[in-house]
């Protein structure tokens, strides 16, 4: 509880004095989501604000030089599986078939998630933003139920497999919302947003605390379940990374 606290105390000061997103993304972003997730031994949250999209990807609408090179995400929380893990060597098997430019679990060629299964991914905005957070995660989702296809696609023993219903969170300043991606045959649909708390107060900000500790349960339940599908591990062998 105290380092909610000092969580909340940090996004107010960040607030008064007018911090863009990398101030937020340290002082506040990380640390939430290292104290919510600090219990799970194989899921992490992982810093992305340096990837960029597979270009093969990217939806055509979308392809254009701006995308190709923005920032459309901040962290994504993924599986870590065990070295030598029957996961963990699905995971290299695909990425090993796939042609070079691909090689990744992830819709992004960025090297600490390339091997970890991307269960989350986030946005996040400083309060001064006047960009919509939904573009970017529509984008960025839409490119994640690619990939997700292309792998079920490749594995015989996932044919009767859908690509799973998929959370992805935007953060604006104090206020955490989640959305939910559904990818059908013909379109990806959104439906959200869903508050999930924020850092105005302590309440808040333990109520976002518990939710993103539940979307970490997801994330080592029921996403593992799916993926472990997807590429071929069997239910009796689930890797407990």
């Amino acid at each position: 509880m105290d380092i909610a606290q000092q969580i909340c105390k940090k996004a107010h000061a960040l607030t008064r004095d007018g911090h863009a997103a990398p101030g937020w993304n340290c002082d506040v972003h990380s640390p939430i989501l290292d104290l919510a997730l600090a219990g799970f031994d194989g899921v992490r949250p992982i810093n992305i604000a340096a990837a960029t999209l597979c270009p093969s990807l990217i939806p055509k609408p979308e392809v254009n030089s701006q995308v190709l090179q923005a920032k459309l995400v901040d962290y994504s929380i993924n599986l870590v599986p065990n070295m030598s893990s029957p996961l963990a060597d699905a995971i290299d098997a695909f990425i090993a078939s796939q042609p070079f430019e691909t090689r990744t679990v992830a819709p992004t060629m960025y090297d600490p998630v390339r091997r970890r299964p991307q269960g989350i991914a986030i946005t996040t905005q400083a309060l001064s933003s006047s960009s919509e957070p939904i573009v970017q995660l529509s984008i960025w989702a839409k490119a994640t139920f690619i990939r997700y296809r292309q792998l079920l696609q490749s594995s015989p023993a996932a044919k009767t497999l859908d690509p799973p219903i998929l959370p992805f969170v935007a953060v604006h300043g104090h206020e955490w919302d989640v959305w939910f991606g559904h990818d059908t045959a013909d379109a990806l649909e959104l439906y959200g947003p869903l508050s999930i708390g924020c850092t105005k107060n302590l309440l808040k900000t333990w109520a976002l605390v518990m939710s993103l500790r539940a979307l970490g349960e997801w994330v080592d339940t029921d996403f593992r379940i799916w993926f472990e599908g997807a590429v071929g591990v069997s239910s009796g062998t689930i890797d407990n990374c």
